[in-house]
């Protein structure tokens, strides 16, 4: 990319760490203050002022900045399909309803997202955590940058592998730096999604075991669906075993049970 590049800055920012992924000004990882995700209320002043510093010393201050939530960070649920209730604002507030459900009033203040999958089909909800973004809204204004954008550093990966599934039923996966996604559709509609704390370096020895036991929640016919990776961006950097198990790796396999498996390039 030339230092001229007039695309936004990407910044990864995760339990801990703030990195920005630009070859035009390539930067080493700087220590932030982490805090609890799941927090109604949490001090996030350390992990403000680092990225103020970060994009300080960054191309964002021209270029804007695409700030990239770790998966660690973030929450996934379902928000399944239910008659007559249509509206984005309503579907809206169902998955709050969710993420309250499983969190409780943590997630009252939660940002929460919903990318609906069409009429009659289970949606993805996110939610990203409240002291999270206006630690990212503050450290832009104190530093003159645009937020062009904050998404799961998931999120492309996501896309990407719904694309790949083509409307067929299939576990779709995207190891993370600590944490990985795994999610399960069919013809279009989500039918579950959770994280598992393994990063990507070890997610493949985690993998047989989660998908036998999620495996045993949904119908016989689904169980078996062929197995979609697609490491997101970091997830990649930090993965070496993953690169090296691609060559051979074709199938995965737990206890009594296979899944086809098919990687996707970042």
């Amino acid at each position: 990319m030339s230092r001229w590049s007039s695309k936004p800055v990407a910044i990864h920012v995760g339990h801990g760490s703030v990195q920005v992924r630009d070859p035009a000004t390539p930067l080493p990882a700087a220590p932030a203050a982490p805090f609890d995700p799941d927090a109604a209320r949490g001090d996030a002043r350390g992990l403000e002022a680092v990225l103020q510093a970060v994009l300080g010393g960054s191309g964002a201050v021209t270029r804007g900045a695409d700030f990239e939530i770790a998966t660690a960070c973030c929450r996934f649920e379902v928000v399944g399909w239910v008659d007559g209730v249509t509206s984005r604002e309503h579907r809206a507030a169902l998955a709050r309803g969710r993420f309250e459900a499983v969190y409780g009033s943590a997630a009252r203040d939660w940002r929460i997202e919903v990318a609906e999958g069409g009429y009659r089909r289970g949606a993805l909800a996110v939610a990203l955590p409240t002291p999270m973004l206006p630690a990212i809204l503050g450290a832009c204004r104190r530093a003159g940058v645009r937020p062009a954008s904050i998404r799961p550093a998931a999120g492309a990966c996501i896309d990407r592998l719904l694309r790949k599934a083509a409307g067929g039923a299939a576990w779709l996966v995207v190891p993370d730096r600590s944490d990985t996604f795994i999610g399960l559709v069919d013809r279009g509609s989500w039918l579950a999604a959770l994280c598992m704390p393994i990063g990507a370096d070890r997610m493949l020895a985690g993998l047989a075991d989660v998908l036998a036991r999620e495996s045993a929640l949904v119908a016989e016919e689904l169980a078996g669906a062929r197995v979609l990776v697609c490491p997101s961006s970091s997830g990649a950097a930090g993965g070496r075993s993953i690169g090296q198990a691609r060559p051979d790796n074709r199938v995965l396999e737990g206890g009594d049970q296979r899944w086809p498996l098919e990687w996707l390039d970042h």
